[in-house]
């Protein structure tokens, strides 16, 4: 008996510290989705510790979340800051991903597998299941389009579509903040993919331009320009 309950006790201190570093991310999220931390603010470890009541580690790993998702920069030696928005960034990263997706997808749907199809199925699926979470949907929609874009590898164009996509994670996290839009996401995935399956290069084209407009679209009415210089 003593034995399980060393067990249960050391099974729990994970959980716990998840826990904490679950609510310091979703406080640090809402905080700068709804403006309360402004575009370019910059985000003080100490402080966040001392107004929230937390230890170090929490912060940190929040932090580290809201990095991998786009919405924070980490800069060494100079901490933490809120991500920059601007119109035109947005306008011109989903312009040139456009025209580099469209290109990249016109050489896959040659080549794309049936595992690959599968594949995709498989990642789009996992977006709709794993809704609640930002940053999940966002890895598994960066898999989406590098296996639509690069089923046939494309040595010269991958590593600017990885840049390029980089770029735009700041601008799909915010798109993805607004639920209505992982169904959207959806949608427009299977059209993307059904696409491939009836290897229309015509249609692939139109969906791929019409999925990615509708970020820009959406984005840009999302409250948080306005606080952007």
């Amino acid at each position: 008996m003593a034995n399980g309950g060393n067990r249960n006790t050391n099974g729990k201190s994970p959980i716990i510290s998840e826990t904490v570093s679950d609510k310091v991310y979703q406080y640090l999220k809402e905080a700068i989705i709804c403006g309360e931390l402004r575009t370019g603010e910059r985000i003080v470890q100490e402080t966040l510790t001392e107004q929230l009541q937390v230890s170090r580690t929490p912060v940190r790993d929040a932090l580290q979340r809201l990095s991998a998702e786009g919405l924070v920069v980490i800069k060494p030696f100079h901490g933490a800051m809120v991500f920059e928005l601007s119109q035109s960034d947005l306008h011109e990263l989903y312009d040139i991903r456009i025209l580099m997706e469209n290109y990249a997808c016109q050489q896959s749907i040659r080549t794309i597998t049936h595992s690959q199809i599968e594949d995709l199925k498989k990642l789009n699926d996992r977006i709709l299941q794993e809704r609640t979470d930002i940053q999940e949907c966002m890895i598994c929609d960066r898999e989406f389009h590098t296996i639509a874009c690069c089923s046939n590898h494309l040595n010269y164009t991958k590593p600017f579509l990885d840049s390029i996509w980089d770029k735009s994670n700041p601008y799909k996290a915010l798109y993805y903040t607004t639920p209505q839009y992982i169904d959207v996401t959806y949608k427009q995935h299977n059209q993307i993919i059904e696409c491939f399956i009836k290897k229309d290069a015509d249609l692939l084209a139109e969906a791929i331009d019409h999925h990615l407009r509708d970020v820009v679209n959406a984005v840009s009415k999302n409250p948080l320009f306005n606080y952007t210089k």
